[in-house]
């Protein structure tokens, strides 16, 4: 079965026609792939961007997409959906080499990146000290305070 990103933007989300296009994303050139996702991903209809994420991350691996996708989340992306941004890269890249992304870039994009700081804040419950150690270095440079959640 083939797709074309309209199926993904022209229509109401459906998890098990994003888990086929994942599928046959997953057949396709790298770049072929990636223009696909690029397509649906900087579409201006959150949904859309929101379902592009979750394609990312059932279909791409290669750390320079992702570095690139978390670049243009952090410059473009709305701040309620940051939280779906940052889910690919921290399954393929890790947690440890996220952070370290989002501290060298906190002076570029201050306000997504202590967004990110907020979500992350959730899901670190149960990492490694020196993840944790990692995180308190981008809670410091940020600014963020989690003892006002």
């Amino acid at each position: 079965m083939e797709f074309s990103p309209s199926d993904i933007i022209d229509n109401h989300r459906d998890e098990n026609r994003e888990m086929l296009c994942a599928k046959y994303l997953r057949t396709l050139p790298a770049q072929t792939r990636y223009e696909f996702l690029w397509e649906i991903l900087k579409t201006k209809d959150n949904l859309t961007q929101v379902a592009g994420c979750r394609l990312v991350t059932r279909s791409v691996q290669e750390s320079n997409f992702l570095y690139d996708f978390l670049n243009y989340a952090l410059a473009n992306c709305d701040v309620s959906t940051i939280k779906f941004w940052i889910m690919p890269p921290l399954r393929n890249l890790g947690i440890r080499r996220v952070i370290e992304h989002l501290i060298r870039k906190k002076s570029e994009y201050p306000v997504i990146v202590n967004a990110a700081c907020y979500h992350l804040h959730w899901i670190l419950k149960e990492e490694t000290p020196k993840t944790l150690a990692l995180f308190e270095e981008l809670k410091e440079v940020s600014g963020f305070d989690s003892n006002s959640l």
